[in-house]
């Protein structure tokens, strides 16, 4: 999920894998209540439609690259660089804190720092 932001408006693009060979992307805008009932609120929000066909089909070529990628036999699940694993603990802090924690899930993601934590440390005494 990428949660895009602005002063006016919060757009989370969800990103759903429906098997090796597609993809369901969904994208909700989120205005405040009082946005709707302003003159012109259709027009305006026509720009907002307008730049995410615009945003969405420039990022269409990514995806169905990583699609592919996703479908060949040299596959690996899991982050693809160190720093996607850091980026899904800040989010996963993040939804903690909004909703309240997991408790399964923060055990989870600790184990994971920790393996983490310790594959860098080996990593940096071998060099």
């Amino acid at each position: 999920m990428n949660i895009f932001g602005r002063h006016d408006l919060i757009q989370p693009w969800v990103a759903l894998p429906l098997g090796p060979e597609s993809t369901q992307i969904t994208i909700y805008t989120q205005l405040p209540n009082e946005f709707f009932d302003t003159p012109g609120f259709k027009e305006k929000n026509q720009v907002y439609v307008d730049f995410i066909r615009l945003v969405a089909e420039e990022d269409r070529g990514m995806m169905e690259s990583l699609q592919n990628a996703a479908n060949s036999r040299a596959f690996s699940p899991g982050p693809t660089v160190k720093l996607e694993r850091a980026i899904h603990h800040l989010l996963n802090y993040w939804l903690d804190s909004l909703f309240g924690q997991d408790t399964e899930s923060a055990v989870t993601r600790r184990a994971d720092g920790a393996k983490a934590l310790a594959e860098m440390t080996n990593s940096a005494a071998a060099s």
